[in-house]
């Protein structure tokens, strides 16, 4: 089984003043260093989840390998970043289910939003 290591950071940070993704930890922002623990631990796939702020998010994320997908409704909350994440993952989960039982598929066509009539 393999893993996707997930980030979500579509929010407005409204109360931070900057995007919390940006911030200082240890001399590099937030998300690189959760980037660089992903490869640490050999998670091969990696999703970034971008709202607002992804022009300033982007650039510092260049040198690592990761899949950045935009929320289109990041006032709805981190569940539709979820759901994008889930979107974007789902050919490599699809190929996943076919090895093994369809129970996980189901459970992420319906957290994705995704319906019967969608496949």
């Amino acid at each position: 089984m393999s893993l996707a290591g997930v980030v979500l950071a579509a929010g407005r940070s409204a109360r931070m003043g900057s995007p919390k993704a940006l911030l200082d930890f240890l001399g590099l922002p937030f998300v690189v260093r959760i980037m660089e623990a992903f490869e640490a631990l050999e998670v091969k796939t990696r999703v970034v989840v971008l709202g607002p702020d992804a022009p300033r998010i982007q650039p510092v994320l260049a040198d690592h390998d990761c899949m950045i997908v935009e929320n289109p409704e990041p006032e709805t909350g981190p569940i539709a970043s979820l759901r994008a994440a889930l979107r974007a993952l789902q050919p490599l989960i699809r190929g996943a289910a076919r090895s093994s039982s369809g129970m996980a598929i189901g459970v992420v066509r319906g957290v994705a939003g995704e319906s019967r009539s969608d496949r």
